[in-house]
């Protein structure tokens, strides 16, 4: 019975998380399109560009949200939400290596990395408690 209800509350927990995760990347896409200078404001940034560009990142943003949600609420998996938040891990590392760190890229690089590690710890957690109880453990 203890067991059982560790595995419900690592399943509350990782379904809480992904949709943290993917409410987050709504969130922050839906400013880069409503008022992306704004944004990068806050993180003492001013780009040059066509405001196309960062708009277009809200959308993926946006996307790449969405598409959290719908795997792991469809299919009971994280491998998007991993995909990107890895790959968004080592770019932002790189970015740091190769120029000048900067705050936000710093934040965002341990942003990314806390939700990669979380929605990891807790993937594996709920299933092995899954598998536990299919063979009896």
């Amino acid at each position: 019975m203890a067991e059982s209800s560790v595995a419900r509350k690592t399943l509350s927990l990782l379904t809480l998380s992904v949709s943290f995760v993917a409410a987050h990347s709504i969130v922050l896409g839906i400013i880069l399109i409503a008022a992306p200078t704004w944004l990068l404001a806050i993180f003492g940034w001013s780009i040059e560009c066509h405001k196309f560009f960062l708009q277009q990142a809200g959308v993926f943003h946006i996307l790449l949200g969405s598409f959290y949600a719908i795997e792991f609420f469809a299919y009971h998996h994280i491998r998007m939400l991993l995909t990107a938040k890895v790959s968004a891990v080592l770019f932002l590392t790189a970015h740091c290596i190769w120029s000048v760190p900067q705050p936000g890229v710093l934040l965002s690089n341990c942003a990314d990395a806390g939700m990669a590690i979380i929605a990891v710890v807790l993937w594996l957690r709920s299933n092995h408690s899954r598998t536990a109880r299919q063979f009896g453990r």
